[in-house]
């Protein structure tokens, strides 16, 4: 890994396992707490399409597109965080960017 890739993973441990004993602001802190409640918003979806293609009910038809909604809303405020903290480009940005439009196309047309 190179330095902007460390610089990213610092950044992620930033968001998803924060100090105790810092102090932050009140920004900081809700911008934070946006990104873990989308997140999981964004796993309990996708969790719940793979579990009813896995047991063979059927999908509602709106329903990949009410959970492709909360995943876009996470990635873009991810990266969008990433990009205000990191001083240079990444090979990890652009896989994460890559990955998250692939979950994103496969989610909104389960």
């Amino acid at each position: 890994m190179n330095k902007a890739d460390q610089e990213i993973l610092s950044i992620l441990k930033e968001v998803f396992i924060p100090n105790k004993n810092a102090l932050i602001s009140p920004d900081e802190h809700f911008r934070y707490w946006m990104l873990k409640v989308l997140v999981l918003i964004s796993v309990l979806g996708t969790l719940t399409i793979l579990m009813l293609k896995l047991f063979g009910k059927d999908i509602p038809p709106n329903f990949g597109t009410l959970i492709s909604m909360p995943v876009a809303l996470f990635f873009g405020l991810l990266f969008i965080h990433i990009n205000n903290r990191s001083e240079n480009f990444s090979v990890l940005v652009f896989i994460l960017t890559w990955a998250s439009l692939f979950l994103g196309l496969y989610i909104g047309n389960a």
